[in-house]
């Protein structure tokens, strides 16, 4: 398992894995078994099945290309997305925008303005649980 881990950073740091997922969604779902094995797999079998079924459907955070943040946590700030997101597509770096506080607001059309020209970003996230007062944490991420 330590190797295992090992090899995924360090071959992260050299551009194996990509910052977007490589497949589709729902795609692990066709590729579950009907029914729970009925005999147990060794850890190097389901290893193998990580590295195969797993890892590509992974948003690779840690890939060096992953470098656009526009923060809105802690200092409510809030950053134009246009140029930045013209500039990352140029150069293919990836876009997150992390609208972790504030944007819950953003659903409201008063504040919907604040994400203008979000789509040029790759991801978006924002935690509802901050604005909708849920009891657990509710994170969407798209």
């Amino acid at each position: 398992m330590i190797g295992f881990l090992a090899d995924y950073y360090q071959n992260i740091e050299i551009y194996i894995y990509p910052v977007r997922r490589q497949v589709e969604p729902d795609y692990l779902g066709e590729r579950l078994p009907e029914f729970a094995p009925l005999k147990h797999k060794t850890i190097e079998t389901i290893l193998k099945i990580v590295q195969k079924d797993i890892i590509p459907g992974i948003a690779h955070w840690r890939n060096p290309n992953f470098i656009s943040h526009f923060p809105s946590s802690g200092s409510i700030a809030v950053d134009p997305l246009g140029p930045p997101c013209d500039v990352a597509k140029e150069y293919g770096i990836w876009v997150h925008v992390d609208a972790a506080y504030a944007g819950g607001a953003c659903i409201l059309s008063e504040f919907g303005h604040f994400l203008d020209d979000v789509e040029g970003a790759n991801s978006l996230k924002f935690n509802s649980h901050k604005w909708f007062f849920t009891t657990l944490d509710c994170c969407v991420c798209h």
